[in-house]
């Protein structure tokens, strides 16, 4: 009996101890991608990953093809980390997660579609124009207030005219060298100069007012977008520096143009700058 016991007891002891190392086996975390939302999204789209690394609270990587595009730590294991789309061509990428101790790593893929003209246009494009649109009209609509208050509608608009035919007179005498017609012309420079400071002074009232295109841009919608792109312009990518790929732009070049395209329209429309 006593010789049983000793050759029963070393069994199972071995036994429990590949039962508790089968155990911890089972339990130890992989380093693994979940899920990637969305799958796929243009350059500068928000992504979220979710997933797990081999050590509890360890730190990750998380890399866009070659382009490390998030670094944090883990909570236990678990990895939950957003990031933007980097500037790069259409295509598909590798997203992948790296966990910086074990050095091991997980995969999953996502789609750059290609643009293809305004195929591919993001919510802020138009959210951004229609800001651009209301601030101008509003702008040009206290412009034209001002202008019916202070001068007169009708004497605005004749004014305008005036000036405008006197300019274009100059202008086409002095690219034809006739010095009788500037001089003549030069004997109008002061009345022309009144009338121009005349119209200028519901413009001058209006500055500060037009500062809310500023106060707009610098302190809404730069923190909202940031760095972020909100618009493309196909075939303008690396102009100037100021376009990524397919022309796309980020806030501080897309709102400021907005702003004078629907400024000047608004201005046309409301008989403030005149269609010639």
């Amino acid at each position: 009996m006593k010789k049983a016991s000793t050759i029963i007891i070393p069994i199972l002891l071995s036994f429990v101890l590949l039962c508790m190392a089968f155990v911890l086996v089972l339990a130890q975390q992989e380093t693994t991608i979940q899920t990637v939302n969305p799958a796929s999204g243009a350059v500068g789209s928000q992504v979220n990953v979710q997933g797990t690394i081999d050590t509890v609270n360890g730190s990750y990587l998380v890399y866009f093809g070659n382009q490390l595009v998030a670094n944090s730590t883990s909570e236990e294991y678990s990895v939950n980390c957003n990031f933007t789309v980097p500037n790069l061509a259409a295509g598909a990428y590798n997203i992948t997660l790296v966990d910086t101790i074990s050095n091991h790593t997980a995969t999953k893929v996502f789609t750059i579609p290609a643009v293809s003209g305004f195929s591919v246009i993001p919510v802020s494009t138009f959210a951004i124009m229609g800001i651009g649109i209301l601030i101008a009209f509003v702008n040009s609509g206290i412009n034209r207030l001002l202008v019916s208050r202070l001068i007169g509608w009708q004497q605005y608009k004749s004014m305008q005219k005036e000036v405008n035919e006197w300019n274009a007179q100059r202008m086409a005498a002095m690219r034809a060298n006739d010095k009788k017609q500037i001089e003549k012309l030069k004997k109008k420079e002061s009345q022309m100069m009144t009338m121009q400071a005349k119209m200028a002074k519901p413009q001058l009232i209006l500055v500060g007012v037009s500062f809310i295109y500023i106060v707009v841009w610098i302190f809404v919608l730069t923190p909202t977008f940031g760095a972020t792109t909100v618009a493309y312009l196909p075939g303008f990518e690396g102009v100037l520096g100021a376009f990524g790929s397919h022309g796309s732009m980020g806030v501080l070049y897309w709102y400021p143009i907005c702003s004078f395209l629907f400024g000047t329209l608004s201005s046309k429309i409301l008989g403030i700058i005149p269609i010639e």
